[in-house]
């Protein structure tokens, strides 16, 4: 999968600070996957939109979308909220909690068994 990062809006400066939202592509370890058929992406708009193969990921679990906002100072310029967001991608890759990291785990009274 070819983006990972994808900035969805940046708000108007105020009180010295701004908004960015992102929509951060985290690859999902194999055996973790957790389907989502039918699931919607954030990332939206003409040309922005996934293609056929990034939404097949996103829908089948092999690829997890998160959607963010952070505060930033309104001295940052698009460098310096380029270089956040990438900090910001590999701590969440880092914290991944896949959404099927724990399927297939049942008690039989006893005990747990996988």
């Amino acid at each position: 999968m070819a983006r990972q990062i994808i900035i969805l809006e940046r708000t108007a400066p105020q009180f010295g600070f701004f908004s960015i939202s992102a929509a951060f592509w985290l690859p999902v370890p194999v055996g973790q996957e957790a389907p989502r058929p039918g699931f919607t992406s954030a990332v939206r708009g003409p040309g922005d939109e996934p293609d056929a193969t990034e939404l097949a990921a996103l829908q089948s679990g092999t690829v997890l979308e998160r959607v963010t906002t952070w505060t930033l100072p309104s001295s940052y310029s698009l460098a310096a909220a380029r270089t956040f967001l990438e900090v910001a991608w590999a701590a969440a890759l880092a914290n991944l909690s896949p959404p099927g990291q724990f399927y297939g785990q049942k008690w039989d009274g006893t005990g747990w068994v996988t």
